[in-house]
């Protein structure tokens, strides 16, 4: 997508807009906007809490373009069918993805994602990421005034995550889990294995290494996301990631149920 800077009709630049509604394994959802038209990533927190949220941010849910799902785990997809019920938004996600959720959820009106797919001023791509659903998907989100990733629910980072990690002003990253923490606390072996395989979630110590591997790129602002309630703390999340980024680059630790932001990126 071609970068040039845009105005709005006040006659100001354009700023892409970014808030956290919630990123847990209780629930995720992310709100991004460009020019007062926004799109909502994940829908695993129920339609009354984001109803709130973007109350609170004064945001009218008819200005809502689209919801993008990255795969068919529920805490992506609590609130997705009694939102869709009442607002009708058409959701994108992987064939994969509707395959699972088609007859589950009737009442959403799903479309393939495809290679990209535009809305105003932003532009939405897909990319394979590794994790045990059937197809989950990363998103870039793309405008005229900035580049950025969200990259949960996954193993390891791709090469392709990391080449697209180079290229975003902003990220949303997972920094699931203390490993440590995770092998010494309540989750039985099985359930551990998984989250430490290459199907299962990001750890701090991966998380900073992806982030250090790119620093010398573009980036500004970070969000470590989808932190484990039982095997993370904020603090330690935060500190092993700040040591692998740039001073200038803002890094936060999203909030698993409140709102995180605004963000603002021009």
């Amino acid at each position: 997508m071609r970068r040039q800077q845009t105005l709005n009709q006040t006659g100001k630049p354009q700023a892409m807009k970014i808030i956290i509604f919630a990123s847990s394994s209780e629930g995720n959802c992310a709100y991004i906007e460009e020019g007062g038209k926004g799109i909502l990533i994940d829908a695993g927190i129920s339609r009354r809490r984001i109803a709130q949220c973007l109350k609170q941010y004064r945001i009218n849910p008819q200005n809502i373009e689209a919801v993008f799902i990255s795969h068919e785990h529920y805490d992506h997809i609590r609130g997705l069918e009694t939102l869709c019920k009442y607002e009708g938004y058409p959701v994108y996600a992987s064939q994969g993805t509707i395959e699972r959720l088609w007859g589950k959820l009737p009442k959403v009106d799903f479309q393939p994602m495809l290679m990209r797919v535009r809305f105003n001023g932003m532009e939405v791509r897909s990319l394979p990421i590794p994790h045990d659903a059937e197809e989950p998907l990363g998103f870039v989100v793309e405008s005229d005034s900035a580049r950025l990733l969200v990259a949960t629910d996954m193993g390891y980072v791709t090469g392709r995550v990391m080449d697209e990690i180079s290229r975003c002003d902003a990220l949303i990253l997972e920094s699931n889990h203390d490993v440590e923490m995770l092998r010494t606390g309540p989750y039985p072996p099985d359930l551990q294995r998984r989250i430490l395989s290459r199907w299962g979630h990001l750890s701090n110590a991966q998380c900073a290494a992806a982030l250090k591997q790119a620093a010398g790129g573009k980036l500004k602002f970070v969000a470590l996301a989808h932190l484990s309630d039982k095997n993370n703390l904020p603090e330690i999340a935060l500190h092993e990631s700040s040591g692998a980024i740039p001073r200038n680059v803002k890094l936060f630790a999203a909030d698993r149920r409140l709102p995180t932001g605004p963000f603002v990126l021009k």
